[in-house]
C-alpha cells in the first residue's frame, strides 16, 4: 500500500517544474495512479475523491507552509552546514514527509476495509508485482548494481547542485559501498509489509479490519527514533558532500531552491482566493 500512500501524501512532487502542473491537476495525477493497483467504485469512488480534495487542500494550507520555512533556513545556512544542521535538517524533512503520509491513513483506510475481492485480488498482483522488479535486480551482478544506483545518486545530486567535483565523488566512491541497500534485504522488508496488510482481510468484520489496517500502516510509516546504519552513512556523506561545494554549486542550489520557494508561494497564495 505504499504507493496509494505516497501519491496522496503529494510531498513528493517536489521538482520545481513539476510542483504547479501536480497541484492543479492533482485530483488526476492522484486518481490515475491509484487507479492501477484498486478501481474504487459508486459511493467508495466519490469518498476517495473527497479523500484526495480534502488532503491537497490541507497540505496546500499546512504542509507547503512548512516547506517554504524549512527551504529559507537551508538557504540561510549553506555555507554553514555542519554535522548537526544537516541532522536536524534531515529530521525536519523526515517529520514533514511522514506527517504527510500519516494524516491521511485514517481518511484510506475504511476505503481500503471494503474493497471486494476482485479488487483485492487485482491489488495483490500489483503489490508482489512490485517484488518481481526487486527480484530482477538480484539476479544482476553486485557490482554492476552498484554502479547503477550511484550514477542515480549522481543524476540527483546534479538536480540540485548542477555539477558533482572531482573530490565529492571521491567521497561518494569512497562510502557508496556503504550507502548500497541490497535487495535481498529490500526483499525481505517489503514481503513483510505486504504480508501483514494482506492479513488484515483476514479479519470480517469491517469495523475490525479498518483498524486492522490503520494499525499496519501507521506502524509502517511512524517514525523511528533510531538511525539505522545506512542514515547514519548518508548523514555522514551529505555533510562532507556540502562542505565541498564549490560557489558555482551554491549558488545552483540556491537558484534552485528560490525557484521552489516561487511555486510554492504561488499555490499557497490561492488559498485566500
Amino acid at each position: 500500500m505504499k504507493i496509494i500512500l505516497l501519491v496522496l501524501s503529494f510531498l513528493f512532487i517536489s521538482s520545481c517544474s513539476k510542483i504547479s502542473l501536480g497541484y492543479k491537476f492533482g485530483d488526476w495525477i492522484i486518481s490515475s495512479k491509484v487507479r492501477k493497483f484498486i478501481r474504487f467504485q459508486g459511493q467508495d469512488l466519490k469518498r476517495f475523491d473527497k479523500v484526495v480534495d480534502e488532503h491537497i487542500a490541507w497540505h496546500k494550507e499546512k504542509v507547503l507552509p512548512e516547506v517554504l520555512k524549512l527551504n529559507n533556513s537551508i538557504i540561510s545556512d549553506i555555507d554553514k552546514m555542519d554535522d548537526k544542521k544537516v541532522k536536524d535538517y534531515f529530521e525536519r524533512i523526515r517529520n514533514i514527509y511522514h506527517k504527510s503520509v500519516l494524516t491521511v491513513i485514517p481518511k484510506i483506510s475504511p476505503l481500503l476495509a471494503r474493497i471486494n475481492g476482485i479488487q483485492l485480488d487485482r491489488l495483490t498482483k500489483k503489490l508482489y508485482a512490485g517484488n518481481e522488479r526487486i527480484e530482477d535486480q538480484i539476479k544482476v551482478r553486485r557490482d554492476e548494481l552498484i554502479k547503477e544506483k550511484k550514477d542515480q545518486y549522481l543524476l540527483n545530486l546534479k538536480e540540485w547542485f548542477g555539477s558533482v567535483n572531482e573530490k565529492q565523488r571521491e567521497t561518494l566512491d569512497s562510502v557508496f559501498n556503504k550507502l548500497f541497500i541490497n535487495p535481498k534485504a529490500r526483499l525481505a522488508r517489503r514481503s513483510v509489509r505486504i504480508r501483514n496488510f494482506l492479513n488484515c482481510y483476514d479479519e470480517e468484520n469491517i469495523g475490525k479490519r479498518t483498524s486492522a489496517i490503520e494499525s499496519v500502516l501507521i506502524k509502517n510509516w511512524s517514525l523511528s527514533d533510531r538511525y539505522s546504519d545506512w542514515r547514519k552513512e548518508f548523514l555522514s556523506f551529505m555533510v562532507k558532500f556540502l562542505k565541498d561545494l564549490d560557489a558555482d554549486q551554491k549558488q545552483f542550489f540556491t537558484d534552485t531552491l528560490n525557484n521552489y520557494q516561487k511555486e510554492i508561494k504561488s499555490i499557497v497564495s490561492t488559498l485566500d482566493n
